[in-house]
């Protein structure tokens, strides 16, 4: 069964060497290529948005997850419901959950325990824009009508081939209005806005993913 990505709309698989359009962060390669390689890893996409950007046909960017709760996050070079030709890999995560974005209540999974003013110390020592801390972040946002959609743990590749927890990752959306924010989070729970997303929206397959609350 070919998997369709809503936006990227390819219809058949061209057949590439995997190790050639390898699925690392800062790839981009051929549309066909990139679904191919997430095919062969068993990945399917649960949440598309189209990024927000000064351009007027905004991109698609696409969040994928596997049985194992790994996944990718990947832009395309056209918007959702057009044909990307070129997509990149922006970052690979694990330990993904998603959402009942349906409650208002916030997932205790969703939060990190931060202490805040650590957080906002390092947000002022990195002289970070849109940084804050996560947690009050979260409960602020929720507050006032945002929902928790995702949240995973990125992994960044090390030279002996293992992986490293990197930042976390986070998509808070406003249901009604389907934009949704992304934001990044490092180990002392400085939180920083890295982009948003409009006309942001689960797929077919994000059911399966939808974790409990507590």
């Amino acid at each position: 069964m070919v998997l369709r990505f809503v936006g990227l709309a390819v219809s058949a698989l061209i057949l590439f060497p995997l190790s050639a359009f390898a699925l690392e962060p800062g790839h981009c390669g051929p549309a066909a290529a990139i679904q191919a390689a997430l095919k062969a890893e068993g990945q399917v996409p649960v949440v598309i948005g189209n990024r927000v950007t000064t351009r007027k046909d905004r991109p698609v960017n696409i969040f994928t997850a596997n049985s194992s709760g790994i996944g990718y996050s990947l832009e395309g070079d056209a918007p959702q419901g057009q044909k990307s030709t070129t997509v990149c890999v922006k970052a690979r995560y694990s330990g993904l959950r998603l959402n009942d974005i349906n409650s208002a209540q916030v997932p205790a999974w969703a939060l990190i325990g931060n202490d805040t003013k650590a957080a906002n110390d390092n947000c002022k020592a990195t002289h970070a824009g849109l940084c804050e801390s996560y947690d009050d972040y979260v409960k602020r946002a929720t507050a006032g009508g945002m929902r928790v959609m995702l949240m995973a743990r990125s992994e960044i590749a090390q030279p002996d081939g293992s992986m490293r927890l990197g930042r976390w990752l986070t998509i808070l959306t406003k249901p009604v209005r389907k934009i949704a924010d992304i934001t990044a989070t490092n180990s002392v729970g400085a939180s920083e806005s890295v982009g948003g997303l409009e006309d942001v929206h689960y797929t077919q397959f994000a059911a399966q993913f939808i974790m409990s609350p507590n």
